[in-house]
């Protein structure tokens, strides 16, 4: 399967016959729920995730099938790893937006900051935070092995938290 992000509500996606086989779906009946779970799925490898309602639009080919998906609003989901509790500390003390969502585990020695927003917010976030820490791909990780293996410190607004905690600053 190939997929790719275009703009900022928009995916494309290319199904082989044979992935579309694996898959145990053909050109004709590849549509509707089947079809909104693989591009769900396609999303998620790409680290997006998708709220809202989504539009499909299939063309079938002879070697397979291209998928556009137009969703509501896509939020995306960014990693910065942070050598030392210290850095993360005065990284959050700097930010004047904060994301929706944010997760801190700790895993491998270091401390995993997860930001998951809107796409222009999460990017602007994690550039700032990126002076203090190094940006991670989700192709350089498994974001399993971090739930599997790592100690989540904060599930949900991290951020907010230790600026509160450490900053006294509110959102």
């Amino acid at each position: 399967m190939t997929s790719q992000i275009i703009g900022n509500n928009k995916l494309t996606l290319f199904l082989s016959n044979d992935e579309l086989e694996d898959l145990g779906l053909c050109k004709k009946s590849a549509q509707g729920v089947e079809m909104k779970k693989v591009v769900v799925e396609a999303m998620r490898t790409l680290g997006v995730e998708y709220c809202g309602d989504m539009e499909i639009e299939m063309f079938n080919g002879k070697q397979g099938v291209l998928i556009f998906a137009m969703v509501g609003l896509v939020s995306v989901v960014r990693h910065i790893v942070f050598d030392d509790l210290e850095n993360l500390i005065e990284a959050v003390g700097t930010l004047n937006e904060l994301p929706l969502k944010s997760k801190l585990t700790y895993c491998w020695d270091k401390y995993w900051l997860e930001i998951r927003d809107f796409n222009e917010i999460a990017e602007r976030v994690s550039l700032l935070l990126g002076e203090y820490g190094q940006h991670v791909s989700p192709e350089d990780y498994h974001e399993g092995v971090l739930e599997e293996y790592g100690t989540v410190i904060e599930e949900d607004d991290a951020i907010m938290k230790f600026r509160l905690a450490f900053h006294n600053l509110s959102r």
